[in-house]
């Protein structure tokens, strides 16, 4: 074989490998994130929140919304927004600091859920006056502060406990979520809560 032709092999086989790996990194799932990365916020485990279980979600300005389980100024766990700065970086604020009281706290699984108003609704896995977690709406106030209003203190009775979802609304403005357990046969439930006047919530269990 004379030289040039052993070259041109030699540059055929190489470019097939070439391709194999680029095809091969494509097919393996995040192997082109992963070099991309960017923490975006770390967590001190302080006031600011820490174990964020749940997923994100964004406004229509691009900010990020999450919960945390732990952490906070009570240790319950926050609900926390991070906005983006002009430089790349990310803002982390504490909207609401859950006490574990009647106003429930540990929020785990599942994520938040905007209305169309704004405000901001999810689900925490305890506290409430029963120990068995709530169904929570945060409001936006003129002065970027948030309110938390409670629609929903779970019994464990047939109404169930525990709520580990992500509540989502229908067309007509109803909301609709899951519980672990409780219900009439303690396996858990689905629920439906209806809005009324006044900011006044139904809960219905619908299985």
């Amino acid at each position: 074989m004379s030289s040039n032709k052993f070259w041109a092999a030699i540059s055929k086989v190489l470019a097939v490998a070439a391709v194999t790996l680029i095809v091969s990194l494509m097919l393996v799932p995040g192997a082109a994130a992963a070099s991309a990365e960017k923490v975006l916020y770390s967590f001190t485990g302080g006031a600011d929140g820490a174990e964020p279980h749940q997923g994100l979600i964004f406004d229509k300005a691009g900010n990020l919304y999450g919960t945390t389980f732990d952490g906070g100024i009570y240790g319950a766990g926050t609900v926390y927004s991070l906005t983006p700065n002009g430089d790349g970086t990310w803002k982390q604020t504490v909207l609401y600091n859950f006490t574990g009281g009647s106003d429930g706290g540990w929020i785990d699984w599942g994520r938040l859920t905007f209305d169309t108003a704004g405000n901001l609704y999810g689900v925490t896995y305890h506290g409430g006056s029963h120990g068995a977690g709530t169904v929570f709406q945060l409001s936006p106030n003129g002065d970027g502060t948030w309110s938390e209003n409670v629609l929903h203190q779970f019994t464990w009775g047939k109404d169930g406990a525990e709520p580990r979802t992500v509540p989502f609304f229908d067309a007509q403005g109803n909301l609709y979520g899951t519980v672990a357990y409780g219900g009439t046969s303690g396996c858990g439930a689905v629920f439906k809560m209806t809005p009324g006047s006044d900011n006044k919530w139904t809960y219905h269990v619908i299985h």
